[in-house]
């Protein structure tokens, strides 16, 4: 039987607190703890947003084992990333979790570290060992915890994980056989630079026929900054066919979309394709092949350079280059 009393509620061990923050209903369960455990986090929950909404920081209790120190350091950080982001960290430090146990002492030393980086090469992980310490070391800073170990140096040495590039005549075997949402979602990612999120998130209303633009906003990419996109005809031609009056681009969920994906290219005797992510390698080759450099091609595909926030938002997009840029790929891959 649920209870609601002063902005918790109880059902059997679980509890849960509710609030408003900015105008919007917020709320988050307790259930790993026993019931009094679970009440303490949601009142101290309650008592963090109280302070976010008067402008002050958040107070949270000093972590005593590895499972704290992940659920502590992950909502200390809920409010300055976007949930994407946040569900990167939390994969990211479910390893070194998993490893050394929900309970393990913070005070892990370097034999430790190593052994773990030896034990995550066995099982077949390259450089993402990197990125597992590195997010197990931003954790423990931002917390304020003592750090004794460092990420070993030699993984840097570790060879990069070769990434698959189909060729023009695999990425025709493919599109030309697949549906109209999978083939419209490998055209967004290949002819207009789209990342996974913003090809599953974007909607129509975001696509001017008028201009060929789609105007991606920021609450749908992984920055904060909003991002003009310009539509090549190609891709316009499939979007004009496509248009509808509400709703995202892409109306199935991306397991559809990826067990077409997988389907079609093992039919087609190509390497099997398990999401998008090629088709935004081969628009990254093609750039390359028409003279492009990183920089330039950095500002359709969204990956971080020098000054790149400035120079890849909406005020500041370089529509002429980065349409240019499409344009001589789309040549490319006719």
């Amino acid at each position: 039987m649920s209870q609601y009393i002063n902005g918790l509620s109880q059902d059997g061990n679980t509890w849960t607190g509710r609030t408003m923050v900015g105008g919007k209903r917020t709320q988050k369960k307790f259930s790993l703890g026993t019931s009094e455990q679970n009440e303490q986090a949601a009142r101290d929950w309650l008592h963090n947003q109280e302070r976010v909404r008067a402008g002050l920081s958040p107070v949270y209790p000093i972590p005593t084992n590895l499972e704290e120190l992940v659920n502590t350091y992950l909502e200390s950080v809920r409010s300055r990333v976007k949930s994407i982001t946040l569900d990167g960290y939390f994969r990211l430090l479910s390893k070194p979790l998993k490893h050394f146990g929900q309970t393990h002492s913070l005070h892990l030393n370097q034999f430790e570290i190593d052994k773990y980086a030896q034990l995550r090469q066995i099982e077949g992980a390259g450089r993402t060992i990197i990125k597992e310490l590195n997010a197990l070391r931003y954790a423990l800073e931002e917390l304020h915890l003592p750090i004794e170990w460092h990420v070993p140096k030699y993984l840097n040495r570790l060879p990069k994980k070769e990434s698959y590039v189909p060729t023009c005549t695999d990425f025709h075997k493919l599109t030309d056989s697949l549906g109209q949402n999978a083939r419209l979602a490998v055209l967004m990612a290949a002819l207009a630079g789209l990342r996974n999120e913003e090809v599953y998130r974007v909607k129509w209303k975001h696509y001017s026929q008028a201009e060929r633009l789609l105007s991606v906003p920021a609450e749908i990419r992984k920055t904060n900054q909003s991002n003009l996109v310009p539509v090549v005809d190609t891709l316009d031609r499939v979007l004009r066919r496509e248009m509808k009056a509400i709703g995202t681009i892409i109306p199935v969920s991306k397991s559809v979309i990826r067990g077409d994906l997988q389907r079609v290219s093992k039919q087609a005797g190509i390497h099997v394709w398990t999401g998008l992510q090629p088709a935004r390698r081969l628009l990254v080759t093609l750039a390359e092949d028409a003279g492009y450099g990183s920089d330039q091609i950095a500002l359709v595909t969204g990956h971080a350079r020098t000054s790149m926030p400035s120079r890849y938002s909406s005020a500041n997009g370089r529509l002429d280059l980065k349409r240019q840029i499409l344009e001589d790929v789309e040549r490319r891959v006719a």
